[in-house]
């Protein structure tokens, strides 16, 4: 069944198709990428023309509150705006410097039907789209690639689980489309942030055990000769293991991001997406949307970027 293109295109806050919320909106972000250089002209504009209205209505109100949930929507939608033009000015300057004309539009993963028959001929062909998205994340050569092909995953994903248990009833597609994939995201961003700072912490915590034992008992190891003895057998044995998963895992935190910002309905109501995935992404993001989202956010939801600010 072939998605919606009103639901890839969507930036409102309902999703009422087959996808469960795995192909809202971003799709349409996304193109806007690799279309001709004014398309974002216009998603621009609809931002600063629902951030005036929300400071007019604000301006003329009893309570003149500037962080209504207006403010929010347009505010992040200001910092989608940054992000998509950084987005493209990479993708942009990675084709010019290899000298070859741009790849055409990836086409986001169809999401399966509860009705589709398994078959043979559904189980081939699912499989070489699956094994299409694992190839284009695996040469990814920027941002827009890998966020394209995390998309496409998430599609993909909801047809195996299909596989695996079961067509999924309306009330489990209409309730994951309520910020499921993108809590989804934050919770992997998360996750793959402690497991890199417990891994790139291994050789201190071992280095420091390692000096309380063997000096226990009056030896005077220098601290700075266990230290470097630690770290280096440490470098040995995962550049000799090819144990780096985590930091292979840690290059897909800005388009993991980035899918959460660009796929989430809104951001106003999902504080958990403007705290982890769009706050650490400022540096795409020019002071106009820093200064909107300041003003529209509280201070815990954006530590980096009002530290930044000032």
């Amino acid at each position: 069944m072939t998605h919606p293109s009103n639901c890839e295109r969507a930036d409102g806050d309902t999703c009422v198709c087959q996808c469960g919320g795995s192909q809202h909106g971003w799709p349409g972000a996304i193109s806007l990428i690799r279309r001709s250089p004014d398309a974002l002209d216009e998603f621009r504009q609809r931002a600063d023309r629902h951030w005036v209205a929300a400071e007019d209505h604000a301006a003329a109100g009893k309570n003149r509150s500037r962080s209504t949930m207006n403010h929010k929507r347009a505010a992040v939608n200001t910092a989608r705006d940054h992000v998509l033009r950084a987005l493209r000015d990479e993708l942009h300057a990675t084709t010019n410097s290899v000298g070859e004309q741009e790849e055409p539009p990836h086409a986001p993963a169809e999401p399966p039907s509860s009705s589709a028959p398994h078959d043979a001929t559904v189980d081939a062909t699912t499989r070489e789209r699956e094994d299409n998205t694992n190839r284009k994340l695996a040469t990814a050569r920027t941002d827009v690639d890998r966020v394209e092909a995390v998309g496409e995953l998430l599609g993909q994903v909801l047809a195996q689980v299909e596989r695996e248990i079961g067509p999924l009833g309306v009330d489990t597609r209409t309730a994951m489309a309520d910020h499921f994939w993108c809590e989804l995201l934050v919770q992997l961003v998360v996750v793959i942030e402690e497991a890199k700072r417990a891994w790139d912490a291994v050789p201190q915590v071992v280095g420091k055990r390692l000096d309380k034992v063997v000096n226990a008992s009056g030896r005077k190891i220098p601290t700075k000769v266990v230290t470097a003895c630690t770290k280096q057998l440490w470098k040995r044995l995962t550049e000799a293991l090819g144990l780096g998963g985590i930091e292979q895992a840690a290059t897909l935190l800005p388009a993991l991001r980035t899918l959460a910002v660009l796929l989430c309905k809104s951001p106003a109501r999902h504080p958990a997406v403007v705290q982890h995935c769009l706050d650490p992404l400022k540096a795409l993001l020019l002071d106009k949307a820093k200064q909107r989202l300041k003003q529209a956010f509280s201070e815990n939801l954006l530590p980096e970027i009002r530290a930044q600010l000032g």
